[in-house]
């Protein structure tokens, strides 16, 4: 199986935004499961869930495209600014998705 840059590149990039310590604390805390529903290059979706520290509760669902998730996982694009612009939709419950801004900046 050979994987293109185009497939690689925004996972890497959402992997690469947990580095920091304001990232692990937020993520150490945090208790609920976050479901991607990324739109790849060439026409197919890639479903991914983060599920924190085990709870299945509060959760959020998130589609959009992989480069505009990838953007928000950067910080290049702050995911409010990508919801009203009607870069990515959210299904669920959103105080907690707004409880994980700090992941991203």
């Amino acid at each position: 199986m050979v994987l293109s840059e185009d497939f690689i590149k925004p996972l890497v990039d959402l992997a690469s935004s947990f580095t920091g310590r304001k990232q692990y604390d937020t993520a150490s805390q945090t208790k609920g499961t976050v479901g991607f529903d990324m739109a790849m290059p060439g026409d197919w979706n890639m479903p991914v869930s983060l599920v924190f520290n085990g709870a299945a509760q509060p959760s959020l669902n998130i589609s959009g495209k992989s480069s505009d998730l990838a953007k928000i996982a950067s910080g290049e694009l702050s995911g409010p600014t990508a919801f009203m612009q009607g870069l990515i939709k959210m299904d669920g419950d959103l105080a907690f998705g707004l409880s994980l801004s700090n992941m991203f900046m």
